[in-house]
C-alpha cells in the first residue's frame, strides 16, 4: 500500500491539540488556510520573541502515524492531532524525505545557478544593445532636428521675401493716394503702375506659398518616417527588456518554475503605442512637431 493521509487539522489560535477538518486548505508560501501557524513569518510564539521577522520554516506541520502506535505500544494513549500537526500520514517515510530529496536540491541549485550566470550575460548583452540602439536613436533623432532647423531657416527667408513684398506694395501705394492727392493728370498712369504692382504682388506671393507648402510637406514626411523608425526601435527595445524583467523575477520569487513551468497567467500587456509616446515625451522628442504642424 502507497501512503496515505489519514487525517487533517487546523486551529486558528496557538492550542498544542488541532481540532479535525473533513478538508484543509494549503496556501504556497503561507501555509494551512486559516491556522495560527500560517504565514510568511515565523509564527511560533517563543521565535516570534526572538526575532518576529525570521521566515516561517514550519509552516506546515506533518507527523506519521506510525508514531502514535509506537507511542500508543509504550501506554501512550494519542491520536491524530494530539501532537498539533496539521497532516497526519501512513506509509510515508517523512523522516528520510528530505535526504531523498537533497540530490535534487542540489541539481536545483546548480541548474539555477547556471541559469543565474547566463541570465545575468544575457542582460548584460542585452544592455550593451540596448545602448548601441540609443545611440542610434540619438543620431538620429539629432538629424531630424538639423534637418528641421534648416527648413526652418529657409521658411523664415521666405516669410522675410513676403514682408518685403507687403512693405513695397504699402509704399507704393502710400505714393499713389499722395499723387492722386496732388495731381489728376497722373491718375492714368499711376492707376497702371498700381494694376502692375499688385500682378507682381500676386505673382510673388502665390510663388512663396507654393514653396512653404513644400517645405511644410517634406518637413512632414521627414517627421513620419523619423518618427516610424523610432517607434519600431523603441518596440523591440521596450518588449526584450521586459521579457528579461519578467523572466528575472519569476526565477528570483520562484525558482521551481524551472522544473515546473509556470502556471501563473502573464500580465496583461499595455499599449506599446502609449508606452513609445511617453517614452519619446519623457526625451523631449513628440510635442514639439505638433507646434510645427
Amino acid at each position: 500500500m502507497g501512503g496515505i493521509v489519514e487525517a487533517v487539522h487546523k486551529s486558528a489560535s496557538h492550542t498544542l491539540i488541532k481540532p479535525g477538518q473533513a478538508s484543509i486548505r494549503l496556501l504556497a508560501g503561507l501555509g494551512v488556510e486559516g491556522d495560527a501557524h500560517m504565514g510568511v513569518t515565523v509564527k511560533h510564539r517563543s521565535r516570534v520573541a526572538r526575532d518576529p521577522s525570521q521566515p516561517n520554516l514550519r509552516q506546515v506541520h506533518l507527523i506519521h502515524a506510525e508514531l502514535h502506535d509506537e507511542l500508543r505500544a509504550h501506554g501512550f494513549t494519542v491520536g491524530a492531532g494530539a501532537m498539533g500537526e496539521n497532516i497526519t500520514t501512513r506509509g510515508v517515510d517523512l523522516l528520510h524525505l528530505l535526504e531523498d530529496l537533497r540530490p535534487r536540491l542540489l541539481d536545483l541549485t546548480g541548474t539555477l545557478q547556471d541559469f543565474l550566470v547566463q541570465a545575468q550575460q544575457d542582460i548584460a548583452a542585452t544592455g550593451d544593445r540596448a545602448g548601441r540602439t540609443l545611440e542610434r536613436l540619438d543620431s538620429a533623432v539629432a538629424e531630424n532636428n538639423t534637418a528641421l532647423k534648416r527648413l526652418m531657416r529657409e521658411l523664415h527667408v521666405n516669410l522675410g521675401e513676403v514682408n518685403k513684398t507687403m512693405l513695397a506694395a504699402q509704399k507704393t501705394l502710400t505714393t499713389t493716394t499722395t499723387a492722386l492727392e496732388t495731381t489728376q493728370g497722373n491718375t492714368t498712369r499711376l492707376l497702371v503702375t498700381v494694376r502692375d504692382l499688385s500682378e507682381n504682388l500676386q505673382r510673388s506671393t502665390a510663388e512663396t506659398l507654393a514653396g512653404l507648402q513644400r517645405l511644410l510637406a517634406h518637413a512632414d514626411e521627414m517627421i513620419r518616417h523619423n518618427d516610424r523608425n523610432l517607434y519600431h526601435s523603441l518596440e523591440s527595445l521596450r518588449d526584450t527588456a521586459e521579457n528579461l524583467q519578467a523572466a528575472t523575477r519569476q526565477v528570483r520569487t520562484n525558482p521551481s518554475v524551472l522544473l515546473w513551468g509556470n502556471s501563473q497567467p502573464e500580465p496583461e500587456a499595455r499599449s506599446a503605442a502609449d508606452a513609445t509616446t511617453r517614452t519619446l515625451q519623457d526625451r523631449g522628442r513628440v510635442g514639439r512637431y505638433d507646434r510645427l504642424q
